[in-house]
C-alpha cells in the first residue's frame, strides 16, 4: 500500500509539472508541442484516476495487484480521464473559428485524443506530404489544462 500511494504522489506531480511546461511551450508559441505535452497530462490524470480507484478498493495492509498493461495503454488512460471531464473541457479546436472568419482550412472541432498527441508530436509523411501538428487554439488549450488541474484536485492528495 505504500508503494500505491507513493505511485499516486509521483503520478500526481507529474501531471503538474506536464501542465507546468504547456505553459512554458507557449509563451515560446511551440504550440504543437504544448498539445503533446497537455494530452501527456491528460493520461497521467487517467493514470492517477486508475491508482487512486485502486488504493479505495484495497484493505490496508494486503497485497496490491496493479494491472500494468492498462497504465501504458495511451488510449485506454484517456479514455478513464475523459470520464472525469466533459467532452467541452478536452476540445483543442473549435472548428467554428474558421467558419467566423469565412475560411474553409477546417470545419470540425479537434478534441484530446492519441492521434491528435502523435499528430503534434512527430513530423510524419500522410499522402506523399510531410505534415506535422493540427489547428490549435492556445486559449483552449490553457482550459483543457485547468481542467486537468481541477480534475486532479477533485480525486484529491497526494501529490
Amino acid at each position: 500500500m505504500d508503494e500505491l500511494r507513493r505511485g499516486l504522489r509521483l503520478c500526481g506531480g507529474n501531471v503538474t509539472r506536464f501542465v507546468r511546461d504547456v505553459d512554458i511551450l507557449l509563451k515560446d508559441s511551440s504550440d504543437w508541442h504544448a498539445i503533446a505535452f497537455a494530452i501527456f497530462a491528460f493520461e497521467e490524470l487517467g493514470r492517477y484516476k486508475m491508482l487512486k480507484d485502486l488504493q479505495e478498493s484495497t484493505v490496508e495492509g494486503s497485497t496490491v495487484m496493479v494491472n500494468q498493461s492498462c497504465l501504458r495503454n495511451h488510449v485506454y488512460k484517456q479514455q478513464v480521464a475523459r470520464g472525469l471531464m466533459s467532452p467541452e473541457e478536452t476540445k483543442l479546436f473549435d472548428g467554428s473559428f474558421w467558419k467566423a472568419l469565412g475560411g474553409n482550412f477546417r470545419d470540425a472541432d479537434t478534441f484530446a485524443s492519441h492521434q491528435v498527441r502523435m499528430d503534434c508530436m512527430y513530423v510524419d509523411l500522410k499522402n506523399g506530404k510531410w505534415d506535422s501538428g493540427v489547428p490549435v487554439n492556445p486559449e483552449l488549450i490553457r482550459k483543457f489544462c485547468a481542467s486537468i488541474i481541477s480534475a486532479l484536485n477533485n480525486l484529491g492528495g497526494p501529490f
